[in-house]
Formats: structure tokens, C-alpha cells, sequence
């Protein structure tokens, strides 16, 4: 559990073969005239790199990908909800990579879920099967080339579709409790990551079977249950707790 640090919660540095997962990240803040307070960050001159299952809320941004020179990461079942700038942030060089799949990203605040810029959208950016949902009307997606938007679930209020999404959902994502507020973790109690399955899909999603199926996914969900029961969701994590059709 990370609560309140500077900068970053979590972040890789020229680091090889690295695996960040079940952290509880939040109230990260700007320090010293800096200008990031992401949960985590796969930063310069790291490969291999593997986020999951973490829970990352009420950052200034939450997951960044920052991998100058060169890197590659996979960003796969985390929840993030709450992080006031870039839910998503993509800022890495030309030679890095990223795949970012089943993730579920909740804006409640923000005018973003995913952000990049300048020659930070010349890096390779895969995202799909990703549950992207805001409170917020018209929250931006950067478009780039360079960013393969598929099969992603866009709901909530109205948001704009990445042209390059083929075969976009969108709707009511329907999920338990998307306004959760609680109890998230302490020193005393570490991460609170059941928190975070107030952003599990009710009967009735979209969510539900409507995922493609990915190689090597890790093999559980976000909670913890096997992959897959039925046809596969999108989201970080798999329908109602027995099973789906």
C-alpha cells in the first residue's frame, strides 16, 4: 500500500524483467516543483515489465508509461478510478512498446482517460478490451496512428469513439458501485483492493462476453478467479462470482 508519496507511487528504472501487482496507490503528489504525482510509472530504459492487479485511485495520474529510449511493458487488470489529470498517461519514446488490455478505468473528475502528446504518440500503444467509463461527458482518448484502440468498452456519459476502434462498446457499463469512497488501505491494514470490486460488472453488463481472447493472459482476473468462465469479459474484472454465460 502506497499512500501520499512524492512524484510517484511505484516507478521502474532501467530495470529488466519487472512485476508491480496488488498495490493499492493513491494520494500521490507533485513534489518539489516536479510535475508528475502518477500511482505508477514504467519509466526509462525498463523491459519486460508487467502492472496488474493493482488498485490506483485519487492520483493526480494514474498509471504512466514513460519509457524513454527504449522499453516494453504490459498494463493488464488494474482499476483505476479517481486520478484527477491523465488516468491513462502515454509518454514513452519511438523504440518502446505497450500492451494495455482488461483494464478498467473510471473518470469521475477528469477531462481525459487517456492521454499523450508530441513525440510521445511515436512509441507503439496497443489498447484492448479495456472498460473505459466516465461521469464526465466528452473526456478525451488521444487518436495517434501509433495507438490501436480494439474492442474497448466506451460508457458512461457520452464519449467520443476512437475512429480506429473497430469494434467499440459503449453503453451503461452497469457496474456495482462506480462511486465508491472506501474503505481504501493503511499502514495498519495494507492495500484495501476489495475496494475496488465496486467496479466488477452487475448482471446485465455489456461487459459480460463480450472480450476476446488473449495468449498468455496471466490467467486470472483481477479478483483473483480463474480465466475464463463463458466467452470472455472486458475489464479487469470477470462478471458475477458463479459464472456467466
Amino acid at each position: 500500500m502506497v499512500d501520499e508519496a512524492g512524484t510517484s507511487g511505484i516507478e521502474a528504472y532501467y530495470a529488466d524483467d519487472v512485476v508491480i501487482q496488488r498495490n493499492e496507490v493513491y494520494r500521490t503528489e507533485q513534489k518539489a516543483g516536479g510535475a508528475d504525482s502518477n500511482g505508477i510509472d514504467a519509466d526509462k530504459g525498463t523491459t519486460r515489465v508487467r502492472i496488474q492487479y493493482n488498485f490506483v485511485h485519487d492520483n493526480g495520474d494514474g498509471i504512466l508509461l514513460c519509457q524513454f529510449s527504449f522499453g516494453d511493458v504490459v498494463v493488464r487488470y488494474n482499476i483505476l478510478s479517481g486520478n484527477s489529470r491523465y488516468p491513462l498517461y502515454l509518454h514513452s519514446d519511438r523504440a518502446a512498446s505497450a500492451e494495455v488490455y482488461n483494464n478498467t478505468v473510471h473518470n469521475p473528475a477528469s477531462r481525459y482517460l487517456v492521454y499523450g502528446y508530441g513525440s510521445s504518440l511515436n512509441a507503439r500503444y496497443d489498447l484492448h478490451d479495456n472498460a473505459f467509463s466516465s461521469a464526465i461527458a466528452g473526456a478525451s482518448l488521444t487518436a495517434s496512428p501509433t495507438i490501436a484502440y480494439a474492442n474497448n468498452f466506451y460508457g458512461g456519459a457520452s464519449l467520443t469513439v476512437p475512429e480506429t476502434d473497430p469494434t467499440a462498446r459503449t453503453g451503461d457499463p452497469l457496474l456495482v458501485n462506480p462511486e465508491v469512497s472506501g474503505p481504501y488501505g493503511t499502514a495498519d491494514s495494507g492495500p484495501r483492493l476489495d475496494t475496488a470490486l465496486g467496479f466488477a460488472p452487475r448482471p446485465g453488463s455489456p461487459l459480460i462476453g463480450t472480450g476476446t481472447v488473449i495468449p498468455d493472459n496471466g490467467g486470472r482476473d483481477y479478483r483473483g478467479a480463474p480465466l475464463y468462465r463463458g466467452r470472455p469479459d472486458i475489464g479487469a474484472v470477470e462478471g458475477p462470482p458463479g459464472g456467466h454465460a
